[in-house]
């Protein structure tokens, strides 16, 4: 099995993590067990851990129980090791707070912010090819919700994932405000999609081994945003969302409903300009379902662009447009 590659800017916010872990555990606990080291990844971890002076340096007795840098990072999309990422202009700021994410378009001159050209996705079976996504072409304009129906199979997730350049598998043109991300290489696809497109899962995906707050904080820690914008994202996103009270639980200290809205807050704290989700109501009772629509369209109404996929008719009724897909041709509902 290939080994897990990490860049120094990912190897500085694990470090940073676990060594804060290894503080709380020690001040609660006078004699903590002594551990032997990160478990298997702490080896990967310490090769490539970056050469800076600040970065205390990771004592051995941390905590309880052993927390393998691999399971903090496998959910996050990651850079190659040793590509340059250039902070926002929003990153830069620490005087920052949790404003609008992007204006709203003007009404009449809506921005073809995302346009696909005939994208299609195979994969061989037997003597032939099977088509999972046929001759796709759509413009999502920015500010847009657009909800994305069809049946199991029909080839939504696999559209979704397009869009999100987690595959890289397919043929079209695909261009993102001015970018063509067709041209590009894998590497800079990932380091893209890391600054601009946020992800809401159906199982939310949250770090069982961190609480709400560094749940929220770490998308912020392996990206150039200081310390002191980094906590005062955190707070004003658990104030707007109601999960004060609750910054130092675990996820499974919370109810679905709640576990949802740490996993959109998540994905909404670096600001990105796509925001896209598979099923986010899809585990969630009636009740909890609706508060987390209410949600995706108070961040819509702020200019967030949104691109759900979804089985209940209610839910996209809720999206500004709506797409259908049948075995992966797509076609316009509304």
């Amino acid at each position: 099995m290939a080994r897990t590659r990490f860049s120094s800017i990912e190897a500085e916010a694990c470090l940073q993590l676990l060594y804060r872990r290894a503080k709380r555990v020690r001040a609660l606990s006078p004699s903590p067990p002594v551990g032997e080291g990160l478990g298997r990844g702490g080896k990967a971890c310490r090769k490539f851990r970056p050469s800076l002076p600040d970065l205390p340096s990771l004592p051995s007795d941390c905590g309880k129980r052993r927390l393998p840098v691999a399971a903090y990072m496998r959910l996050l999309p990651l850079p190659t090791r040793g590509v340059a990422v250039e902070p926002s202009p929003l990153q830069e700021s620490e005087s920052a707070t949790f404003a609008p994410i992007h204006e709203p378009a003007k009404a009449g001159t809506p921005h073809a912010m995302i346009e696909l050209r005939d994208i299609e996705k195979s994969y061989p079976l037997a003597a032939q090819r099977h088509y999972v996504l046929r001759k796709i072409t759509l413009s999502i304009a920015e500010g847009d919700f657009l909800s994305i129906m069809g049946p199991s199979g029909s080839g939504k997730t696999s559209l979704l994932s397009v869009l999100g350049l987690l595959d890289s598998d397919w043929s079209g043109s695909y261009r993102f405000a001015g970018t063509d991300l067709h041209a590009l290489k894998e590497r800079q696809r990932k380091d893209f999609a890391r600054e601009h497109i946020g992800f809401v899962f159906q199982h939310y995906h949250l770090l069982d081994d961190l609480t709400v707050a560094e749940n929220l904080e770490l998308p912020l820690s392996y990206r150039n945003v200081r310390g002191s914008e980094r906590q005062a994202r955190v707070a004003e996103l658990l104030d707007r969302f109601g999960m004060a009270a609750r910054r130092d639980l675990y996820p499974r200290q919370l109810s679905g409903g709640q576990q949802q809205i740490v996993a959109v807050a998540r994905a909404v704290i670096a600001r990105p300009r796509l925001l896209l989700c598979d099923e986010p109501t899809g585990a969630l009772h009636s009740s909890q379902g609706e508060q987390v629509m209410d949600l995706l369209g108070e961040l819509n109404k702020e200019g967030t662009t949104i691109v759900q996929v979804t089985h209940n008719p209610e839910y996209a009724a809720r999206g500004s447009r709506r797409v259908e897909l049948h075995d992966g041709w797509m076609k316009p509902v509304a």
